[in-house]
């Protein structure tokens, strides 16, 4: 039964990527947080990308880091 899971999962997964693909997201991607999470988003989403669902990070807020002590 767990095997039968993981392969729908991954065929899931791929899906997704062919989605992030057919959109270019790979190539014409943005190199920051917002076009990573936009491209993670979509192979996420799989097929419910063909279904008209087009997720797309449009900004994304990285916390504070901690400074150093001195």
């Amino acid at each position: 039964m767990s095997g039968l899971l993981g392969v729908i999962v991954l065929i899931w997964l791929v899906v997704g990527a062919v989605a992030a693909w057919q959109r270019d997201y790979f190539d014409s991607a943005p190199t920051n947080c917002a076009g990573t999470g936009t491209i993670a988003l979509t192979v996420v989403a799989g097929p419910l990308n063909y279904l008209g669902l087009n997720p797309k990070v449009t900004d994304c807020n990285m916390p504070d880091m901690p400074q150093p002590s001195q």
